[in-house]
């Protein structure tokens, strides 16, 4: 096998609760993360030298994918010598986990293409970031803890929505720096959800009612244009992904997913229909 391909899949958090600061200064976390249907397309091959190329190009280098390959060559003993491509279509700084789906996929292509064990390329992918785990993982919803080191797979959807890429940007490191201790929870919003996925089919006024994110004041307070583009889509509720600046609907069933992504773009805004909860687990394949 000389080249690997993958499907790197963005994700929505249908809840995020945030518990508490922990003593390493990550947040403590109780989510429901769910996969969907827009993704990066991630290809590596054998090369003699290293070589990443992001299309389109990223202002920051190196990126979480980067920082990926390069812990696990260390680890593993290996020659940092790879050819990465990357085309991207998750928008960054939304709260979809594109970096961090980047970096699960190129773990997985160079386990492929190095013959390493799930063992070290679990340890790796803890050790980069906060949702990588989760994408690592390959579980199409999962209940996700810790600061996001802890994943378990639960049952439930697929769901169809819209998804809105706003023209703001919200940082996770400030929207975390700015939420106060007081707006911490406990918890129950995600175990709520987790418990009515456990007991059965879960429709989408279900979902709708159970969604809900710690971080949403925070990111308001951030970026305008999310309140902008709630004001024009009442009322039907928009939620945030992770830190945003993404926002997400759930619809009754793929027409109602097409109708509310073309009220999105009317309000000016990039949308398309999704699915969320999307079954296509990420897999390596030759290229």
């Amino acid at each position: 096998m000389k080249a690997v391909q993958v499907r790197a899949l963005a994700k929505v958090n249908l809840t995020l609760d945030v518990i508490g600061r922990r003593a390493d200064g990550y947040h403590e976390l109780r989510s429901v993360f769910a996969r969907i249907s827009l993704g990066d397309d991630v290809r590596v091959r054998r090369s003699r030298s290293w070589h990443v190329a992001i299309h389109p190009p990223l202002d920051a280098r190196p990126d979480l994918a980067e920082r990926a390959a390069h812990e696990l060559a260390r680890r593993s003993g290996r020659d940092v010598a790879a050819a990465i491509t990357i085309r991207k279509r998750i928008p960054l700084a939304s709260g979809l986990g594109g970096g961090s789906s980047d970096a699960a996929a190129v773990l997985r292509a160079l386990g492929n293409l190095w013959r390493l064990d799930d063992a070290l390329l679990t340890a790796v992918a803890a050790k980069i970031g906060s949702d990588v785990p989760f994408f690592f993982h390959g579980a199409p919803l999962a209940e996700v803890g810790g600061r996001g080191e802890h994943v378990r797979a639960v049952a439930g959807g697929p769901w169809w929505g819209a998804l809105a890429l706003t023209s703001g940007r919200v940082s996770t490191a400030d929207a975390f720096a700015r939420l106060a201790s007081g707006a911490w929870s406990d918890g129950q919003r995600t175990a709520r959800l987790v418990r009515a996925l456990a007991a059965g089919a879960v429709d989408a006024a279900a979902l709708r009612a159970l969604c809900g994110n710690d971080l949403d004041a925070v990111a308001v307070a951030l970026c305008p244009a999310i309140v902008a583009l709630r004001e024009r889509m009442q009322p039907t509720p928009l939620f945030l992904s992770g830190s945003g600046a993404a926002l997400f609907a759930i619809a009754d069933d793929r027409g109602h997913a097409l109708a509310l992504a073309r009220r999105m773009r009317r309000a000016d805004v990039r949308a398309s229909a999704i699915q969320i909860g999307l079954v296509e687990a990420p897999s390596a394949r030759s290229a």
